[in-house]
């Protein structure tokens, strides 16, 4: 199961009311001399947790997926070979030449999970496949045909979950080329004038998001110790805020109070998921990374010209910090770049929640020392020091 879902942080300094634009190299992020300003984005998804030392620039993974296709051979482990191309193109936006992949991987794979039904993760990545080349409707068969015959297994219920979950999505936003663009658009609360579900299309909707939820918890329930499991529900808790927003406004049902990006992004119950992806992934610095943004991204939002950590209270600040404590550990002990890794998260960390620009830029170099190709410790760096 391939889950990811993109968002931007902008961690201003305290005299900035502006932030620079992530796309900004880092001759033009050294320009602005005047403004104390980085921008750090993060991907959320399976793939992070699942590569933590992959730098996820356009140019490493594009590069990374030629390394894989110099290695085909024709043997069967091309099919893994050819997921994870697919995997990287996917994430470098090269839609087209992603779905040829997944096509040549599906292909590989057909005959290995015709051959071993009962195997729960193959059957799961089989299916993932599927759905990535448009095939949604044959995944989702072949998942509910699996669970039939191993009703155990975690990885099925998880996949059928992203496949029903995602198949209610496009059913109230459109298609899956117009979701992407419809989605950010009710993450920010923008109205969609231009695509209203009809009332039988939300309902149907509705009975698909029903049964995903309870796929993603009957796959907790399963496997409480697999962090895979946690991930899958966090994920799809991310994108139910999505689903609820578009919702209530095809049935013309404002809230009092609209849903924000706080709810999408940072509800308890999507901090508690990811607590458990971090504590059973000790090692893994975007798993701990992604606990502490979910934990802070309220007082993120919310504090002004404060320091955001002056507004964590309670479990969500006692939380905070132990993923801090987490990540500090893995600088010491973990190899060259997982350490660079958990370094530049630290580095973002301390600017967006304490404010501290010097703790920041300590962080950053210390990442660039132990793996110069890091290019967004580089840019936060040039971004911070530009302003001294």
């Amino acid at each position: 199961m391939a889950l990811t879902l993109i968002f931007v942080l902008a961690i201003l300094g305290a005299d900035s009311g502006r932030c620079a634009a992530p796309e900004k190299t880092i001759r033009k992020l050294a320009s602005l001399a005047p403004l104390p300003q980085l921008s750090a984005s993060m991907a959320l998804g399976s793939e992070q947790i699942a590569w933590p030392d992959l730098i996820f620039s356009t140019n490493e993974m594009v590069s990374r997926a030629e390394r894989l296709r110099k290695e085909l051979d024709g043997t069967p482990a091309d099919g893994e070979r050819h997921y994870e191309i697919a995997r990287l193109l996917k994430l470098a936006q090269r839609g087209p030449a992603a779905v040829v992949a997944f096509s040549n991987a599906a292909s590989i794979y057909r005959p290995r999970a015709e051959a071993r039904p009962a195997d729960g993760a193959l059957q799961a990545r089989f299916a993932d496949m599927l759905g990535e080349i448009g095939q949604a409707e044959e995944a989702e068969h072949l998942m509910r045909a699996a669970l039939k015959r191993i009703p155990n297994d975690w990885h099925g219920h998880a996949e059928l979950g992203a496949l029903l979950g995602g198949r209610a999505l496009r059913l109230v936003l459109g298609t899956n080329a117009a979701m992407h663009a419809r989605g950010m658009a009710t993450m920010a609360g923008i109205p969609d004038v231009a695509f209203k579900p009809p009332a039988a299309a939300v309902e149907e909707a509705l009975r698909w998001h029903a049964e995903a939820v309870q796929c993603f918890n009957r796959a907790v329930e399963l496997a409480p110790k697999e962090p895979g499991a946690w991930l899958a529900r966090a994920l799809h808790r991310i994108f139910a805020g999505m689903f609820q927003q578009a919702i209530d406004r095809a049935r013309d049902q404002p809230r009092a109070r609209p849903l924000n990006t706080f709810d999408f992004m940072s509800s308890d119950a999507i901090c508690a998921d990811w607590e458990q992806v971090a504590r059973l992934s000790p090692t893994n610095h975007a798993a701990i990374g992604y606990w502490g943004w979910s934990e802070a991204l309220p007082a993120l939002m919310q504090a002004g010209d404060d320091k955001p950590i002056d507004s964590l209270t309670g479990r969500r600040r006692r939380h905070f910090l132990e993923s801090m404590r987490m990540l500090e550990q893995l600088t010491e002990r973990a190899p060259a770049r997982s350490a660079a890794a958990a370094w530049e998260t630290t580095g973002m960390l301390r600017m967006a929640v304490f404010r501290d620009a010097p703790g920041a830029i300590a962080a950053f170099r210390r990442a660039m020392e132990l793996d110069p190709a890091r290019r967004n410790a580089w840019e936060c760096l040039a971004g911070l020091t530009a302003s001294e």
